[in-house]
């Protein structure tokens, strides 16, 4: 942010003194605007969660986004929400990942179905 803060003014200080140097007043705009759109980027990347959701999003029929987010939920925990994902991405035959992460989640969803069973019993 101090960066910014220091575009931001110098930016000011060329608009005060009257000083508009063409090339020194588009680069300081190129350098806010980067910025913003870097920081924008920022908040996608955050977690895996929220950079392959938006991967997802973005290509929804990319098996490695599929598979990244299926694992993503497999590593919470959410082998429910992984299987359909990894479902997609294994259909790919280059994407070996996918399907190893298939199988372990359909190990991880049958042995929670034989646990809620027994507690029925």
């Amino acid at each position: 942010m101090a960066g910014i803060s220091i575009v931001l003014a110098e930016f000011l200080a060329c608009i005060l003194n009257q000083r508009l140097n063409f090339v020194k007043m588009s680069l300081v705009l190129m350098v806010l605007v980067l910025s913003v759109l870097s920081w924008l980027q920022s908040i996608v990347w955050r977690t895996n969660m929220t950079l392959w959701s938006h991967a997802v999003k973005v290509s929804p029929e990319s098996s490695y986004a599929l598979g990244f987010l299926g694992m993503t939920y497999l590593k919470q925990g959410d082998s429910m929400q992984a299987l359909p994902l990894l479902e997609r991405a294994a259909k790919n035959p280059f994407n070996s990942q996918a399907q190893l992460a298939l199988k372990y989640a359909k190990v991880k969803v049958r042995s929670q179905l034989h646990k809620k069973t027994k507690e029925t019993r």
